[in-house]
């Protein structure tokens, strides 16, 4: 097995329990690796405002 030092997990949106989570978190603990999750979501306001108020959307990415 090769030797991981992070692995990523895409998540649902929803954050619900998957195989993929279950999969992840076993790689994880029987190689000592760090999991990362992320979720992505799309709110359509947020993509408007985007586009008048560049500093405002980068703000709200952080």
């Amino acid at each position: 097995m090769p030797t991981l030092n992070r692995i990523l997990l895409i998540a649902p949106t929803e954050m619900t329990r998957t195989p993929a989570f279950d999969r992840a978190q076993a790689l994880a603990c029987a190689t000592g690796a760090l999991l990362h999750m992320v979720a992505f979501d799309y709110v359509q306001a947020l993509a408007v405002a985007g586009l008048f108020d560049h500093d405002a959307m980068a703000r709200a990415r952080e």
